[in-house]
């Protein structure tokens, strides 16, 4: 999970002054973690596939899910430093997720599985 920082503002003659100062009186609380894009790996780009184990759908959906919870908690306020930090703890339990270690990890339960990772995490 990463977060992007966008391209500075245009220069002065690409726009007028006015205009400029009204995008900023509009946004009083404006600052500059608010300007950021968040962008999260899932699937194969986040977890090398593996498949012998037959679990590469489980941490398919898993990673979505975790990515899915992460853009959630930043976009009701969460610091990128917390989003970042709960997305880490989602991914560690999601990785450490095998055929060996999947009934420790994971809880019992799948109907209640949702979008929040403690859902599904017994560690979280």
């Amino acid at each position: 999970l990463q977060f992007l920082h966008p391209p500075s503002r245009p220069s002065d003659d690409m726009g007028s002054n006015a205009d400029r100062s009204v995008l900023e009186e509009s946004d009083p609380e404006h600052d500059e973690e608010s300007q950021n894009l968040l962008v999260a790996h899932v699937g194969d780009a986040l977890i090398e596939p593996f498949w012998p184990e037959g679990l590469g759908l489980l941490r398919g959906f898993f990673g979505a899910l975790d990515a899915c919870s992460a853009i959630r908690q930043w976009a009701i306020g969460a610091t990128c430093a917390a989003t970042q930090e709960a997305h880490q703890q989602a991914f560690q339990q999601l990785k450490a997720v095998h055929l060996s270690t999947k009934a420790r990890i994971l809880h019992d339960d799948e109907r209640r599985y949702a979008l929040a990772p403690e859902t599904r995490y017994r560690k979280f």
